[in-house]
């Protein structure tokens, strides 16, 4: 909420970039299997959309470019739940014109010099999410 755009030495060319892996319990939190949500749900999505509604109101609303540029989950949750949380991020952001960059486990960490999705649900979840 405090964050202000430093001085542009061109004008137009700086954004904000935010990245969120929410909720951490979800998204990446391994350390006490106990603890880790694996089940993206309202609870989950509740977290996603304060998120995104806070990068609205403290710089979208204040004129500051702005866009998620890394969000996701650890694979361990499945392409399913993946899928849930990514369309999340992606509708919220939409209302507000925010775009959105999904880390890389969409297209696999075995190869990523070969362009293929490897987790189509989680293409797919985006992609919706988006319309």
């Amino acid at each position: 909420q405090h964050y202000e755009i430093p001085q542009d030495s061109v004008e137009g060319h700086l954004i904000a970039e935010v990245h969120s892996y929410a909720p951490y319990q979800f998204a990446f939190d391994m350390s006490n299997p106990a603890d880790q949500w694996t089940v993206f749900d309202a609870k989950c999505e509740s977290q996603v959309k304060a998120i995104v509604d806070n990068v609205n109101k403290n710089l979208v609303e204040k004129g500051i470019p702005t866009i998620i540029g890394e969000y996701g989950a650890t694979s361990k949750v499945g392409e399913e739940e993946m899928a849930k949380q990514a369309a999340c991020y992606v509708s919220n952001a939409t209302r507000y014109n925010i775009p959105c960059f999904y880390w890389m486990v969409l297209s696999d960490t075995d190869d990523r010099s070969v362009p293929k999705w490897t987790m189509p649900g989680l293409k797919d979840a985006i992609i919706k999410g988006a319309q």
